[in-house]
């Protein structure tokens, strides 16, 4: 019997070599077959729903590759327990104590009582949203690609964008749709819906229909999601508006439509609708702040996550008004979940920072441009300013590992700070120290 972390650990690296066997063979490739790298940082790509590609999905893999990538984004996003679950209820089993403490490891939030009808909920609401979405996009793409076509267009990118996975069919992703209105508004409320995750909607949802009040878990997600949707979108508008590469050449409207879908996107989707080796230096600094947040807990996305940005900033302000207490909304919070804050967010960007270092020990590219691959793996989000296609083989190894460290790093640190540890018995003496 495993504990979850090492049960996260162990079933996502199966799935990983699964597809990397699958992937490998000749029958997943269009005019050639995939190199064992290739087919292994596919593989990593897909089950930790990133989105980095070094081959071109629509034109390099078979219609059997493009169906083992679908099922590697779909396992990855909901994760294996959850789906072995959600198949063990459907059968008419019931789940043991050790299948709830695996499922609660791998949803933040959910408790051992109604596990059984929220594990339901969580498969209705993931698979209906991609059904929905996966509908409107087909009649979007039906006139120019027609019925087959659309069909398998829209069935993969609903999946890749309700899993924030970012892969796309088409080399330039979805840069051909850039000022389509229908196609970006779905492709964002599948993003978003994705990233915020069943319980915090269900939540929401009880919440303004019983005029109760929604847990503080819940009021300071969706308040820091929003307010990083808003913020990005101003920012890329401002930054980019006199670039003529990017938005320059676009009218008023369609700057706002395009700068509102680079801000959903960068929150771990990994789409894009403007060719990023071409934005501004401060545009891609604001662009790794936004990856590095990622989305909401028990969510498809990756990142610290938005209450760990929450948590962080509540701590800060309550320190500079001189309380000893961390108070938000008529709330207290454990000085626990500060520190836990603090030790995921130290963790990840320093590994971050590491990443960038090591890659440019092998790529004799710019530090900020490794930086950016590095933030994009570590935070899961498939964003790229065009470099990791041509990396080195030793290179997307550095980045599988981090894809994978993203994925499951952050899961199986937060079991780990937030599970009961036994009590010291030995208290040392306090001596203070200088801080600053």
């Amino acid at each position: 019997m495993f504990s979850p972390a090492k049960y996260a650990v162990r079933s996502f690296l199966i799935l990983i070599i699964i597809g990397t066997g699958l992937l490998w063979l000749p029958a997943s490739g269009a005019s050639r077959g995939l190199t064992f790298v290739e087919a292994f940082f596919t593989a990593t790509s897909a089950v930790c729903v990133t989105g980095l590609a070094v081959v071109d999905t629509g034109t390099d893999l078979s219609l059997f590759g493009q169906v083992v990538l679908l099922l590697l984004i779909q396992l990855g996003g909901l994760g294996i327990m959850m789906l072995s679950s959600g198949a063990m209820i459907l059968l008419g089993r019931k789940l043991g104590l050790q299948e709830k403490k695996l499922l609660k490891a791998s949803v933040p939030g959910l408790q051992f009582s109604g596990a059984r009808s929220l594990l339901k909920g969580t498969l209705f609401f993931t698979f209906a949203i991609e059904a929905v979405g996966a509908l409107l996009l087909f009649f979007c793409w039906l006139p120019d690609l027609g019925w087959t076509k659309a069909f398998g267009a829209a069935v993969f990118h609903s999946i890749s964008a309700f899993c924030n996975a970012g892969f796309s069919l088409w080399s330039d992703s979805l840069t051909g749709y850039a000022t389509h209105p229908v196609v970006n508004l779905v492709i964002m409320a599948l993003i978003i819906f994705g990233g915020l995750g069943f319980l915090l909607c269900t939540d929401l949802t009880e919440s303004w229909r019983t005029k109760r009040r929604a847990t503080l878990h819940t009021r300071l997600a969706w308040r820091v999601t929003v307010l990083l949707l808003v913020g990005g979108w101003i920012l890329f508008f401002l930054f980019e508006s006199g670039n003529t590469a990017t938005l320059g050449l676009l009218s008023v409207p369609e700057k706002l439509l395009v700068s509102l879908f680079q801000s959903v996107t960068t929150r771990t989707a990994g789409f894009n609708t403007v060719d990023l080796g071409l934005c501004k230096a401060e545009t891609l600094q604001m662009m790794m702040f936004l990856m590095l947040i990622g989305g909401c807990p028990g969510s498809t996305a990756g990142g610290i996550k938005t209450t760990t940005l929450a948590v962080l900033i509540v701590a800060i302000a309550n320190n500079l008004k001189g309380f000893n207490r961390v108070v938000v909304m008529e709330r207290t919070i454990p000085n626990e979940r500060v520190v836990q804050a603090l030790a995921i967010l130290g963790i990840t960007g320093a590994a971050t920072w590491f990443g960038a270092i090591l890659l440019s020990a092998f790529e004799p590219t710019t530090f900020q441009g490794n930086l950016f691959e590095s933030v994009s793996a570590m935070a899961t989000v498939g964003l790229s300013t065009g470099l990791t296609a041509s990396f080195s083989d030793a290179s997307k190894l550095i980045l599988c590992l981090y894809m994978f460290a993203g994925r499951v790093g952050p899961l199986t640190l937060a079991v780990y700070l937030t599970k009961p540890h036994k009590e010291q018995v030995i208290h040392y003496a306090h001596e203070d120290i200088n801080i600053g």
